[in-house]
């Protein structure tokens, strides 16, 4: 059985409303499926203390993921990035990637939407501007927000079946490394 449900879009940050967009939802899934919160965790410790760590973190339903947008070219992710550690974590939104891992291909996901796609970030208000931007740092025991926008046109069929990735890699420049924001292992 599928529903249909039309849903007047944003379009941009200062609230121009655009599109009016027809969605098709399957309701077959008995499992929660169709509601699923799909969760991905890492942590990295950064200094010698072992028991403090910087954890990454994002959560997403499937269908308000693939359904809302800006400017109906990205999709967004907010990876949360919390600092226990006594150390900084120094961020780089010019050398620091993601990408998502779905079964058959890996999608980049953009940082520096500012360089990547002026045009849309210049419609954004300062405020927002100020709100979305990639922080340089993240100070000990503080938590920052992290906004990655994964272009509509490379999750192709992906959207149709709301697919999530396996897991999400992140290579933060200053360490060096590229780790995996992953979903817990069921308990048994």
């Amino acid at each position: 059985m599928s529903r249909v449900v039309r849903l007047l879009v944003c379009t941009s940050a200062a609230a121009a409303c655009a599109a009016l967009l027809t969605v098709s939802f399957h309701s077959t899934l008995a499992n929660g499926g169709k509601a699923k919160l799909y969760t991905y965790k890492a942590e990295i410790p950064l200094d010698s203390d072992s028991s403090r760590k910087c954890l990454f973190s994002t959560a997403a339903y499937p269908g308000l993921f693939y359904l809302t947008s800006v400017n109906s070219k990205y999709n967004v992710l907010l990876v949360r990035v919390e600092n226990q550690t006594k150390t900084p974590l120094a961020l780089d939104k010019n050398q620091d990637k993601v990408e998502l891992q779905f079964k058959t291909k890996k999608i980049s996901g953009v940082l520096n939407l500012a360089v990547t796609d002026p045009q849309t970030w210049d419609s954004f208000s300062t405020e927002m501007r100020e709100a979305l931007v990639y922080p340089g740092q993240v100070e000990r025991g503080e938590e920052e927000g992290v906004y990655v926008y994964i272009p509509r046109e490379s999750l192709g069929g992906f959207s149709i079946n709301r697919q999530m990735p396996e897991h999400i890699a992140f290579t933060v420049a200053s360490l060096k490394k590229t780790f995996k924001l992953q979903m817990p292992v069921a308990k048994k």
